[in-house]
C-alpha cells in the first residue's frame, strides 16, 4: 500500500485484519459475482447484539500471473484515496472498512439485492427507469468531478439497484484522484481481455479512438 500511515476515513472507517475479514465473509461459499479486478462476496458484521449485511470486494491475484495484476495494488490504493474524499454520496456504496493484510479487500456497508445488468434486459425496465438511472449516475459523476476525481469503465454489473430504482456504484475500472486541466486520462484502458470475461459482460475495452470513459453494458 502506498500510504505511509493507513488512513482512518471520516473518523470511522479503519483498516481491519485478515482474521477480521474472515469473520465477515466466507470466501468459499459467499461469492456473488466477479468484478473488474476481483470478486464480490456477501458478508455480515456483528456489533454487540446487532448484525447487519455487508458486501466484500477483493482485488485478486491468481496463477498463472497476468500483467493486469501489476496495477491492482495501485487501483486498491486509488479507491481508498477516493473514499478519503468521497464517502458520503447517496449513489456511491458506503465504505465500512478495508483490509491490506494478506488480501486486498474493502467492506461496503450495503446489502446487495440486484445489479443493473440483471434488470436492463427486462421488458418492464423502460425508458423512464433508464433515464432515472442515467440521471443518478450523472449526478455522481458531476459530484466527483467537482472534487477533481475522474473515474472510468463503470459497467452495469457493478451498479447496485433497488426496487425504487435507486443506484449505488461499487466498482470502477479506473480512478484518478488528482484531476486538473493538465491531467491526461488514459482512454486506451483494458480491464479484461479474456473471451470468457467479455462474454459475461463484466469487462469492457475503451479504445483511444473513442472518447468514452463511461460504458454501460
Amino acid at each position: 500500500c502506498k500510504f505511509p500511515i493507513l488512513p482512518v476515513i471520516d473518523g470511522v472507517v479503519k483498516p481491519c485484519s485478515y482474521s477480521e475479514l474472515e469473520n465477515i465473509t466466507n470466501f468459499e461459499t459467499c461469492l456473488i459475482q466477479y468484478t473488474q479486478s476481483g470478486r464480490l462476496f456477501r458478508g455480515t458484521i456483528t456489533e454487540g447484539s446487532e448484525t447487519r449485511s455487508v458486501i466484500v470486494k477483493t482485488w485478486d491475484f491468481f496463477l498463472p500471473l497476468d500483467r493486469a495484476y501489476a496495477y491492482r495494488p495501485s487501483k486498491f490504493c486509488d479507491e481508498i484515496e477516493l473514499y478519503e474524499t468521497a464517502n458520503v454520496h447517496p449513489h456511491l456504496a458506503k465504505l465500512s472498512r478495508y483490509c491490506c493484510d494478506r488480501r486486498l479487500a474493502v467492506v461496503y456497508d450495503e446489502e446487495l439485492t440486484t445489479v443493473l445488468s440483471d434488470v436492463l434486459p427486462a421488458d418492464d425496465f423502460g425508458w423512464d427507469k433508464r433515464m432515472n438511472v442515467a440521471t443518478q449516475l450523472a449526478d455522481l459523476l458531476a459530484w466527483l468531478h467537482k472534487k477533481k476525481i475522474a473515474v472510468g469503465s463503470i459497467i452495469a454489473s457493478c451498479i447496485m439497484i433497488d426496487k425504487e430504482v435507486n443506484i449505488k456504484v461499487f466498482d470502477f475500472g479506473y480512478i484518478c484522484n488528482r484531476v486538473n486541466e493538465d491531467s491526461v486520462i488514459p482512454l486506451d484502458y483494458v480491464v479484461g481481455r479474456y473471451p470468457e470475461d467479455v462474454s459475461k459482460g463484466m469487462f469492457t475495452y475503451t479504445p483511444s479512438s473513442s472518447s468514452r470513459m463511461l460504458q454501460c453494458k
